[in-house]
């Protein structure tokens, strides 16, 4: 069904073999939403219950885990709501903001009290970014979000409803490779007390000694348009292959449901 301004086209279009495509947007929808969340050893499916106190709007040194985990998920963000109220910024930060909005943790009212002093934006080579908070009771605190091997790496220990414990990295990677191949985008969170901002915030000294938040669990669903343009390519003899910067444990389970590839397909 496509109008061809010049006869050559053609001779190329029958030449193909190959199509490589992005993933996010293109074979996915791009509109992302937090489906599960990891913490204090246990999963929480949908959305997380309100959690809000009356002093909601402060970050405490005694916050439980959960509302730890739901601070960091407001504050270390760039999205921000437009004069609509709609949500604008980078998909997966969307998702965490709105995760912790219905949680009861409001990023414009956490920030009254915890004003970002510093931030070490995302960098594709660390996979990971973080911001620097002033803690209203006493001092600072850092938030690092990214790649669950990376947090795990620069982790010290876990914080617990009984306090901080020792870490499980063996427990956090089981669980982040089970929500993964769901076909979840899996980012970890950690976090870390400072009683001055670093001179310098470089990341080998700002994101290490972190203490382990939790898991968080993101879906951008396919697009039934693309599972169906996905057949055709293989019915005319092209073979599609996707493109991701995805855990490839993710990217294998959407590219399952895409019929891109089966059980034996590869993935690099």
């Amino acid at each position: 069904n496509a109008l061809i301004r010049k006869l050559p086209a053609v001779e190329t279009l029958g030449s193909v073999t190959y199509i490589c495509t992005d993933k996010t947007g293109t074979l996915t929808l791009n509109k992302m939403t937090a489906e599960e969340i990891y913490v204090d050893g246990r999963i929480i499916k949908g959305t997380v219950p309100d959690l809000r106190t009356e002093r909601s709007g402060v970050v405490e040194s005694g916050l439980s885990p959960e509302k730890s985990l739901m601070t960091a998920m407001a504050l270390s963000n760039d999205a921000v709501p437009d004069a609509g109220g709609k949500v604008l910024g980078d998909p997966t930060e969307v998702a965490l903001y709105l995760a912790a909005e219905r949680a009861g943790f409001i990023k414009k009212v956490l920030e009254e009290a915890n004003e970002r002093v510093s931030e070490i934006p995302f960098d594709s080579d660390r996979k990971c970014m973080t911001t620097m908070h002033r803690d209203s009771s006493d001092g600072f605190r850092s938030f690092t979000k990214g790649a669950v091997e990376l947090i795990l790496a620069k982790s010290l220990n876990t914080l617990t409803s009984d306090g901080i414990k020792d870490i499980d990295r063996e427990e956090i990677i089981r669980i982040s490779e089970r929500m993964a191949a769901d076909g979840l985008r899996v980012l970890a969170i950690g976090a870390r007390k400072w009683d001055a901002v670093p001179e310098k915030m470089v990341h080998e000294e700002v994101e290490n000694g972190l203490t382990f938040l939790g898991l968080v669990g993101i879906m951008d669903p396919p697009r039934e348009e693309a599972k169906e343009a996905v057949s055709l390519c293989k019915s005319a003899g092209i073979k599609p292959v996707m493109i991701t910067g995805d855990h490839p444990i993710t990217a294998r389970a959407i590219a399952r449901r895409l019929g891109i590839i089966d059980d034996d397909g590869e993935v690099i």
